[in-house]
């Protein structure tokens, strides 16, 4: 069976993205749904008031938040799936998931920042593009 991975991080570009899979790929497909939890730095501001266990509980709940109801979508079509929560670097973790996961492909929303935006800032689809081997379809 292969495994096609779909990052979901809760927004309408990730939603449209999961839409596309569902609809394009081929019903046998396994679809590995992952949620990157941010690296804790990110979270220092909430580690200072409720300590570092409980920021990351806070961030590890909100994920499930994110993934859960996407994961009871695709499992009610019968397709097989799977989801993992991982805390890293998105476009590196995404990467390393892709390849450990021996993933055929990756299936991944834009934010849709605009030329300039992606220019200055970077994008976490196209540096993912820069750093598989498999193909990924990007969804705006």
């Amino acid at each position: 069976m292969s495994t096609v991975l779909v990052p979901i991080d809760g927004s309408e570009s990730a939603e449209r993205a999961i839409a596309y899979a569902l609809a394009e790929l081929d019903p046998t497909t396994e679809i590995l749904l992952l949620h990157v939890i941010p690296p804790m730095r990110i979270y220092g501001e909430v580690a200072v008031y409720v300590g570092e266990a409980q920021a990351h509980q806070i961030a590890e709940a909100h994920s499930h938040e994110v993934l859960d109801p996407i994961l009871a979508r695709v499992r009610d079509t019968g397709r097989p799936s799977r989801s993992l929560l991982i805390e890293g670097d998105v476009a590196e973790t995404i990467a390393r998931v892709a390849k450990d996961q021996q993933c055929k492909s990756i299936v991944m929303g834009t934010r849709g920042l605009g030329a300039i935006a992606s220019l200055v800032m970077g994008s976490v689809a196209m540096k993912v593009v820069h750093l598989v081997e498999v193909p990924v379809t990007l969804i705006k």
